[in-house]
């Protein structure tokens, strides 16, 4: 992007995964809008819950590496 002089995006992905990709994008400066799809492929509670677990693993693992980093 930065090769094209583009500073901002739009980002499409799961509903579920909207909340931790907006965030990857503000701790990168990237001026981000979300269009979140209109369904999701996690429909029962167990997938639900497991995705949501992931999720905040996903995050953390995040956080503490770009801990590290700084």
């Amino acid at each position: 992007m930065e090769e094209n002089d583009m500073d901002q995006a739009l980002i499409v992905s799961d509903p579920l995964h909207m909340r931790r990709t907006m965030w990857l994008a503000e701790s990168i400066g990237l001026e981000a809008l979300s269009s979140p799809t209109p369904t999701s492929r996690y429909q029962s509670f167990d997938r639900k819950a497991g995705f949501l677990v992931r999720e905040v693993y996903s995050y953390g693992a995040y956080l503490l590496n770009i801990n590290k980093c700084l």
